[in-house]
């Protein structure tokens, strides 16, 4: 009897240990004190709540499943849920009921009670280490190497006085980024991972690092032999019909172009005459309005395969013929696309081509397969799909159409994996900068063929780059760059698979609403790169294949001046520039009205531009250098004079600029600061540097922010060979007090002087005068503000369009403190007997008034420990045109709004 008693004690003493003080009390159902007995009485025991008070149910939503969990040997490891799992599968004595596969679980308190994040820390000695699991980790090696904004994955890093160490681990093709992926993303037979690894030593001012990271592909269903680091092609892939080899001018404006004599097909190593080709000329801004090859939505070009196909097999469709030398020409836009059918009754392991070309040319390849090889080779639009063009080979430095004819031989294959290593070195000391990277690619590919038997090949590239900075007194500074990033340099793994298809699936498909159909949206091909493209450098990259993951407030690069994490030109986040919406316009310019320099000559601010590149120090297919000295005679001035030589490896284009730089800050006390810079320079540039733009603000709806869109507009090199000087002086006034006054002024003249624009000079004028007063009585606080910006362009030339513009923003705003955290705020903007305008001296029909009014109130309040935020509000906008014929142009607008927001740390 005493042993069943201290049997019964140990059960409910370990009972009281797993369950937790606080706890209701649970007992063993099938035992009642010292003896077994059939009698059931439950699990919770009788409790008096009126002395001890009543104790609820833990709130943690994770102890709603919550149970012991073991590891693989049996030992306990904690009381909870499992949150995170990664496996890999496989099983190769073929049995029909397993599965192989790559597995990633995320349950649903992953996301619930840990935010999508997990870190893990110990120490030991002088080591730290911290494991972190999540879906937006920030991660940085090199920015030649990997700059991730937002790695999904698992990193871990370890790291001493002297020694850092990083690892990190992800499945980049098929995140799970919510409850919602697990049906069609959590396993998958195929998969492309990312590893890799990073050390760094620091000594005294020194600091040396190492960086490795392999992106590759794998088919879980292949033994582990087939899948090295080099990746794999799934072991069964789509029949190829055809290969098209694109050839096209990589100097589209200087007249040069491309000249091809002749393109010819090795098949398994072998020549193969008996394969006849068929020549077809287009040009970069030709599209067929009905999109017949369904690519309306992709970023990179394919070719026309169903219209060519289809016209070539009726007859109808225009074949290229040949010069009277025999050979084809790619000018300016146009390219020529060699189409070669593949034989269908023999086995291809191999492909590679030989091409007799001269003048300053682009080579790549892509390849029509069979995503329904059921259809006839006559029904393209059913049985094919096409992949992008591969870039393969390029002319090296500038060369002639017609003369230095080469021959040039590349192979054809799809990638399976890519590695980058490199190492960097920097070091600061006594005024003495230096920084030095070295990194190099190697791209593997195999031609794709069932069972892996296609040949493999590589490609390779390397990228360097050194800065350094001499300090010889504190007035008096050189320094240098000397930079190469080859044209075959690659951090991007584009992954082509038609089981990307469960992104989109109807009915269990996550991201079925947002990307349509991954066929018709992706081109069934993901774009993995271990650089994002992130030129605001904020925690969403500006670009990726899932759309709600990537930026999705706009892409404003280099205005956060404030290191808030808001871009200053859109506090609102809403996908447009605040100096195009109403009371947020006053304290933001557009760039044309803003100074910043513009090194790379395409008439935008550097710090300003959004591409759709790498974030790479240097562009890729670029080698050059940069000298300057620089002088500070006294603390408010510094003088920079330099030159920098820059030339695309592929084609030979060429900016050479010899500049100078003078920039005057000061600050006079309370009273105010002025800032003057002159910028001159000596221009030869004719490398096209294209970039991302919101509407002009000549032609914008200004207040319609609802119309804004996103162009991409092309560098038109009016800077080819030209001098061009910029001066700009900024003043602010703060003398009086509650008074602010702020000016600027603007010139900058391109003086061209090519032989064909001879003393053509392009000029631009532009100037921002704004002023506001703050009254204060009591809780009532009125401020009056006026805005006033003009602009002037002029080309004698006319290649420009001019404008002679006046923008006019009188605005009044009042706020009214009702409590310490209830405000009611109001403004108009443009009154009835002062609206605001827009005059254009160009063109009178486009001028109109505009009106606007703006009535919120907020109030600001703690719940459950997180600072809260309600607002609540109308805003109404009227624009009439002053001519009246354009009337249907009027807007006549009104809005009411809730809104509330939740602070996320917790109130100190």
């Amino acid at each position: 009897m005493l042993k069943a008693i201290s049997t019964g004690a140990l059960i409910a003493a370990l009972a009281t240990m797993v369950r937790g003080e606080g706890d209701p009390r649970l007992i063993e159902p099938h035992t009642t004190g010292a003896r077994l007995m059939l009698y059931r009485p439950g699990l919770l025991t009788y409790d008096n709540y009126g002395l001890e008070g009543y104790r609820t149910w833990p709130r943690n939503v994770i102890t709603r499943t919550a149970n012991p969990v073991y590891d693989e040997f049996g030992d306990f490891l904690v009381n909870g849920v499992e949150v995170y799992h990664l496996r890999e599968n496989r099983r190769f004595d073929d049995p029909a009921q397993v599965f192989s596969g790559s597995t990633i679980a995320k349950p649903n308190n992953y996301e619930g009670f840990l935010n999508r994040l997990m870190v893990a820390d110990d120490s030991y000695n002088n080591w730290q280490t911290r494991l972190i699991i999540g879906d937006r980790i920030r991660t940085h090696f090199s920015p030649l190497i990997l700059d991730l904004a937002a790695l999904n994955g698992i990193r871990w890093d370890l790291a001493n006085e002297r020694h850092n160490f990083s690892v990190l681990a992800s499945r980049m093709d098929k995140p799970v980024l919510s409850r919602e992926d697990a049906t069609a993303l959590s396993t998958a037979a195929f998969a492309a991972y990312l590893m890799g690894g990073h050390w760094q030593w620091n000594w005294r001012t020194i600091d040396l690092s190492t960086s490795y990271v392999n992106l590759f592909r794998i088919d879980t269903r292949s033994p582990p032999d087939w899948n090295g680091m080099k990746g794999q092609l799934p072991n069964r892939v789509q029949v190829i019909d055809y290969l098209v080899v694109r050839i096209e001018d990589t100097s589209p404006l200087d007249g040069n172009g491309a000249r091809i004599f002749d393109v010819d097909i090795l098949l398994n190593g072998e020549r193969r005459d008996d394969i006849e080709s068929f020549i077809t000329r287009h040009n970069t801004e030709d599209f067929n309005p009905n999109f017949p090859n369904k690519d309306f939505f992709f970023k990179r070009p394919i070719p026309p395969y169903v219209e060519v196909l289809k016209g070539h097999r009726l007859g109808t469709y225009p074949l290229q013929t040949p010069e009277p030398d025999g050979s084809f020409r790619a000018d300016g836009k146009d390219y020529v696309l060699f189409w070669f059918p593949l034989p269908e009754e023999e086995e291809v392991v191999s492909v590679s081509f030989e091409a007799l070309l001269s003048g300053n040319y682009r080579v790549s390849v892509s390849e029509i397969y069979a995503v329904d090889p059921r259809e006839s080779r006559n029904e393209p639009a059913q049985r094919n799909r096409a992949t992008f063009y591969k870039s393969l080979a390029g002319s090296k430095g500038r060369g002639s159409a017609g003369a230095d004819v080469e021959q040039i031989r590349f192979s054809y294959g799809r990638q399976t994996g890519l590695t980058l290593a490199g190492l960097g070195l920097s070091t600061d000391v006594k005024g003495f900068r230096f920084k030095g990277e070295w990194a190099h690619s190697f791209n593997f590919l195999q031609y794709p063929v069932h069972d892996h038997r296609g040949q493999r090949h590589d490609r390779s590239g390397h990228a360097y780059l050194l800065n350094i900075e001499r300090e010889f007194t504190p007035k008096i500074a050189v320094g240098g760059e000397l930079f190469r990033l080859s044209p075959e340099y690659r951090t991007q793994l584009s992954v082509t698979d038609l089981t990307l298809g469960a992104y989109a699936a109807s009915g269990t498909g996550p991201f079925a609403g947002e990307l349509g159909s991954t066929d018709e949206s992706l081109n069934n091909t993901l774009d993995l790169n271990t650089v994002d493209d992130n030129d605001d450098k904020d925690p969403f990259p500006d670009d990726f294949f899932i759309p709600s993951f990537e930026d999705q407030n706009g892409v404003f690069p280099g205005l956060d001046k404030d290191q808030d994490g808001t871009p200053d030109t859109n506090r609102n986040r809403n996908q447009v520039p605040d100096y195009f919406e109403p009371f947020l316009l006053y304290d933001v310019n557009p760039d044309d009205f803003d100074y910043g320099d513009d090194l790379n000559n395409n008439g935008v601010i550097d710090v300003r531009e959004n591409d759709n590149k790498p974030d790479y120090p240097y562009d890729l297919n670029r080698k050059g250098y940069h000298l300057f000295v620089r002088f500070q005679p006294q603390r408010t001035l510094e003088l920079t004079l330099g030159r920098y030589d820059m030339e695309a490896i592929w084609g030979g284009q060429r900016a050479d600029v010899w500049y100078a730089k003078a920039e005057y800050q000061r600050r006079f006390g309370s009273w105010g600061e002025v800032r003057a810079v002159d910028f001159l320079k000596r221009v030869q540039d004719d490398i096209p540097d294209g970039v991302f733009r919101f509407g002009d603000v000549a032609n914008f709806d200004i207040f319609n922010p609802r119309a804004t869109i996103e162009t991409f507009v092309e560098d038109e090199l009016l800077m080819r060979d030209s001098a061009v000087n910029t001066a700009f002086i900024d003043f602010a006034f703060r003398g009086v007090r509650n008074l602010f006054v702020g000016a600027n002024l603007k010139f900058e003249v391109n003086q061209q002087l090519s032989a064909k624009s001879r003393d053509n000079a392009i000029q631009l004028w532009t100037s921002v005068l704004r002023a506001d007063y703050r009254w204060r009585l009591g809780g009532l606080e009125v401020s009056p503000r006026y805005k006033l910006m003009l602009r002037r362009r002029t080309d004698d030339a006319g290649r420009i369009q001019p404008a002679s513009e006046v923008f006019g923003f009188p605005m009044l705003v009042a706020d009214f403190k009702f409590t310490e955290r209830t405000f009611l705020r109001g403004g108009v903007q443009g009154l009835s007997m002062l609206p605001s305008i827009y005059r254009n001296g160009q063109n009178e029909d486009q001028d109109y008034n505009t009106r606007d009014a703006l009535f919120m109130l907020v109030n600001r309040f703690e719940y459950a420990g997180f600072d809260m935020a309600l607002t609540a509000g109308y805003e109404i906008s009227r624009r009439r045109m002053k001519d009246r014929t354009r009337k249907f142009e009027d807007i006549n607008f009104e809005q009411f709004f809730i809104r509330m927001v939740v602070g996320l740390e917790p109130v100190q």
